[in-house]
Parts: C-alpha cells; sequence; structure tokens
C-alpha cells in the first residue's frame, strides 16, 4: 500500500524561511505526498 498519497507535509512556524518552504515542496514532490500546509502569513 502507497500510504505517502495519505500524508499531508506541513510547516507551520511563523518564522519558517522562503528556503524552508521550498524544501518541504521539493521533500513533498519527491515523495508524492498529497498535500503541503503553510502557516498563512507567507
Amino acid at each position: 500500500m502507497n500510504f505517502e498519497k495519505y500524508i499531508d507535509h506541513t510547516l507551520l512556524k511563523p518564522e519558517s524561511t522562503r528556503a524552508q518552504i521550498d524544501n518541504i515542496i521539493e521533500e513533498a514532490k519527491n515523495y508524492h505526498f498529497k498535500s503541503i500546509c503553510v502557516n498563512p502569513t507567507h
């Protein structure tokens, strides 16, 4: 069973940097995660 399609990747710290957000985007692409969630201040 492929669990990655059920995984949401999150980075909710308001002090997150653009580089950190770019990193979780790349991880989500590489591992085929269903979605990502970042703090709405970005």
